[in-house]
């Protein structure tokens, strides 16, 4: 049985192991290869819920676990069920296990999430069309818009351009950094409700002015969200 948490992939294998033998510990060797797993636990229970009584101790069945194991490096013993009073259940270790791993998330971002975003970038980016060193996930639109345009170099004299129908922290996003570089924010009105794409893209194309230099990312897309032709264009023209 495998279990999962959000920094680490386990398999168990449980049972009495009276006794442990080849056939245990190959079965387990070989399913942490092929699942890829970072650990294998060899989970000898104290009691088994369906048995009345082991004919060898929990002791001795250890002890014989433990001198096993020696030639598979790659399984590791875990006591848990040896250690805890009354009937052994693997749902039990599997709860005890995710509260265990759930309290250590920084492994999961520290050690491992930076290869694990990795392909997700890849994928992300050929989609749309970008180069993969040069695409980063943020949180959210607020922060995305917030890092575009504290990123534009902004001067005096320069122009945002956005829609009546802007999200609050992309707008408040907007003017605060406008203002800190002298530029200016204006608004223009989106034509709702809307008949065709094209409406937008002209009422944009009419706004632009040689002063403009960027659309926030987060501007209007939601509202043309049907008209994927439109979307594309509107990408285009926001580009500086």
């Amino acid at each position: 049985m495998a279990t999962s948490a959000p920094n680490r992939h386990i398999g168990v294998m449980g049972g009495s192991f009276n006794p442990v033998h080849y056939g245990h510990l190959k079965v387990a060797s070989d399913a942490k290869r092929r699942l890829a797993l970072d650990t294998m636990c060899i989970m000898p229970a104290a009691q088994s819920p369906l048995k009345t009584q082991h004919s060898v101790s929990a002791e001795h069945r250890l002890a014989m676990l433990d001198l096993a194991v020696t030639e598979f490096p790659e399984l590791q013993l875990d006591t848990r069920e040896l250690e805890r009073e009354g009937p052994s259940y693997t749902l039990d270790s599997l709860q005890e296990l995710r509260r265990e791993m759930e309290r250590h998330p920084i492994t999961f971002f520290v050690r491992e999430l930076g290869e694990r975003i990795e392909p997700v970038r890849e994928r992300v980016a050929a989609f749309v069309g970008a180069d993969p060193s040069r695409l980063m996930f943020v949180e959210n639109a607020t922060t995305g818009v917030n890092t575009a345009l504290q990123n534009l170099g902004l001067k005096q004299g320069d122009e945002l351009l956005v829609t009546d129908h802007e999200y609050g922290a992309c707008r408040n996003a907007a003017n605060v950094i406008a203002s800190r570089a002298g530029a200016t924010v204006r608004e223009f009105t989106l034509p709702f409700p809307l008949t065709d794409a094209g409406e937008v893209l002209e009422a944009l194309e009419a706004a632009i002015t040689p002063k403009t230099r960027a659309l926030p990312p987060q501007v209007h897309l939601t509202t043309i969200r049907s008209f994927l032709t439109s979307k594309r264009t509107l990408i285009v023209c926001a580009t500086p």
